[in-house]
């Protein structure tokens, strides 16, 4: 669409949902509905992300896709070691650390598990790699950009943080309030009201999921910061009402009014830590530097033909009911 220099609206899915319950459902019904509630303003207008920001978004979610299969990778190798009772051999804090890691390939695993261990080491050896390339990638885009600088300026938030939330906020000035943006992030209890009858606060699931994991995440590097802040005393001070689960995301939605003050103003947060922000630029900076490799067709023609192979051997391992 972008390409074809075509004026795009694009509707929210969640707001037509109407017209999918209205009985009989056509193409043609469907158009014409849609077509009469732009023509009366009342079309769901959704936010159509910029090139850039769809690109950072395919990054960082598939960056967070590799370290859900890190985590997946790790929890099967503490299987091992617990089935075969070597538990009290390794400490468990330190597992995939330099001595962990020794320990672990030196214990008398039986031959099978053995094989399934170096299977899984290989694959975290794989995902660190790809991991490496896709942080690298992220902060050439980081690089230079005043608005990853700012976010940068708040204690828990690295460059990636920073880059992954600027991605999925997009244009910050599409939230005409913070309150809007805690609404977007998921970080607002839901409402169900009717008269005088008062719904009790409820979780909200609706929201940006991914937004929600950064902005949690930015809470957990505010905790451990070095230095005292705001972020930190307020989610302490809210785990001993409500308990850490929702003080983080209570902390969570304090963040994200932290971001849109900093970002619609241009200006750092009150509490930076100057000599941090200027150590997170700088790693961002040295991982910029490094060499970028572009992909071609050459190697995807290559692995295509390596794949297609081995096509048989991806047959067999889909389960019964997935396969084609």
């Amino acid at each position: 669409m972008r390409n074809a220099n075509l004026d795009a609206h694009m509707a929210s899915p969640r707001e037509l949902a109407a017209i999918r319950a209205s009985g009989v459902v056509t193409d043609e019904r469907a158009s014409y509905h849609i077509a009469h509630l732009f023509r009366n303003n009342y079309f769901p207008e959704s936010y159509i992300p910029t090139v850039e920001t769809d690109r950072i978004r395919d990054l960082t979610r598939f960056r967070i896709g590799l370290g859900r299969d890190v985590a997946r990778i790790k929890n099967q190798i503490h299987a091992i070691v617990s089935r075969n009772l070597f538990d009290s051999e390794i400490p468990q804090t330190d597992m995939f650390g330099k001595a962990g890691l020794q320990k672990l390939v030196s214990l008398p695993f039986p031959e099978q598990d053995r094989s399934i261990l170096k299977s899984h080491l290989e694959h975290l050896k794989l995902l660190i790699r790809q991991e490496e390339q896709y942080s690298e990638e992220l902060a050439r885009i980081g690089k230079g950009r005043p608005d990853v600088e700012l976010a940068m300026s708040i204690p828990g938030i690295d460059f990636y943080g920073a880059i992954g939330i600027l991605g999925e906020i997009g244009d910050v000035h599409r939230f005409a309030t913070r309150r809007k943006l805690y609404s977007y992030s998921g970080l607002v209890p839901g409402a169900d009201n009717s008269g005088e009858q008062v719904s009790k606060h409820r979780r909200c699931k609706r929201g940006n999921s991914v937004l929600k994991y950064f902005l949690c995440n930015a809470v957990q590097g505010a905790i451990r910061a070095s230095k005292p802040n705001s972020i930190a005393k307020f989610y302490h001070k809210k785990a001993k009402q409500i308990g850490h689960a929702k003080a983080q995301v209570a902390a969570a939605r304090k963040l994200a009014g932290i971001l849109w003050t900093i970002l619609v103003s241009g200006m750092p947060y009150k509490e930076e830590d100057p000599a941090l922000t200027q150590r997170k630029k700088a790693r961002m900076e040295l991982k910029a530097r490094a060499t970028q490799h572009c992909v071609t067709t050459e190697e995807l023609n290559e692995l295509a033909a390596n794949i297609s192979a081995k096509e048989q051997v991806l047959k067999r391992l889909l389960p019964e009911d997935e396969e084609e």
